[in-house]
């Protein structure tokens, strides 16, 4: 993925959570890109049909955006991210940046213009995803090191290090061997619930208990799902499919509370198909809405 592709991804993101800004210099300021970068990832989106702006180029208005092809363009290209958000990149890509470990959390957030709130979530998002290592001194972050895993992040441009496996085969003693390193069945489904997991993480609109806890019954429900068998593959991955979208929909800044209960009952359904062979995939998603319904009853009839 090119700089201009990612940045025009990010723009692309931006213009859809944010539907009412359309001032040019408040998007580049917002994504803390460069005017040259900004420029070079607008022409990418205007050139491509994305939208139109009106005023002068870089400084003017988007005057019209391409809703159904932006979308797109953000699924696709979001599939080979890591969610994280747009202020958890910044502070994760500072500590690269940074020779030494952060000592002074006053200094950092005045550096980024952030408030004490921003900078304290994005810091515990990282620290759940294990891209940094905090010591404390009196209850509050100290030093700061940005670890192994969150520097390949940053050296990826954020992409996904993620990789599929496949069955390899080794010509031994004249006749094919087949060393199964994964089958299509785990790696979708493990794809499918990291890339939710990913996104509660990143999610500035829950409580960090509740993404852990998330999080937890999310892994149980994987290892439920590796138990069943290759011929009911596609029973499986609808159960994953189903518990992101739930998860996903319940989430959001503005939950669907309609799009909630017909998600939910998806969830249960593709369960139910498969719990004559394996019931622990039932009891691990009913788990999960359990969880859900207790945490936001409001979201529920």
């Amino acid at each position: 993925m090119s700089n201009i592709e990612d940045n025009a991804f990010k723009i692309a993101k931006y213009l859809l959570e944010n539907p009412h800004k359309n001032e040019q210099l408040e998007i580049r300021d917002s994504l803390y890109l460069s005017d040259d970068d900004f420029r070079l990832a607008l022409k990418f989106l205007m050139d491509g049909g994305f939208c139109k702006i009106a005023g002068q180029f870089g400084k003017g208005i988007i005057l019209e955006k391409n809703l159904a092809k932006l979308q797109d363009f953000v699924n696709r290209i979001g599939e080979k991210r890591i969610p994280l958000s747009t202020d958890a990149e910044r502070l994760l890509k500072l500590f690269f940046d940074s020779q030494t470990p952060a000592s002074d959390s006053e200094k950092t957030i005045a550096a980024l213009g952030w408030d004490e709130k921003k900078y304290l979530n994005a810091l515990e998002t990282l620290q759940f995803r294990k891209y940094i290592a905090i010591d404390y001194y009196d209850g509050k972050p100290f030093y700061i090191w940005i670890t192994s895993s969150g520097r390949e992040i940053v050296k990826n441009n954020f992409r996904s290090l993620f990789q599929e496996k496949s069955a390899v085969y080794i010509d031994v003693g004249g006749s094919n061997n087949i060393v199964n390193t994964g089958n299509n069945n785990t790696v979708n489904i493990d794809s499918t619930l990291m890339s939710i997991q990913q996104s509660v993480q990143a999610n500035n609109y829950i409580t960090q208990p509740t993404k852990q806890k998330l999080d937890a019954l999310l892994d149980e429900l994987k290892e439920a799902l590796k138990s069943v068998p290759d011929e009911n593959r596609d029973g499986a991955e609808a159960v994953a499919e189903m518990a992101g979208d739930f998860v996903g929909k319940v989430t959001k800044e503005k939950p669907n509370k309609p799009l909630i209960k017909i998600s939910a009952d998806g969830l249960i359904r593709a369960a139910e198909n498969i719990a004559a062979i394996t019931p622990k995939v039932l009891v691990a998603s009913q788990a999960i809405i359990m969880f859900i319904k207790a945490q936001f009853p409001s979201l529920f009839p």
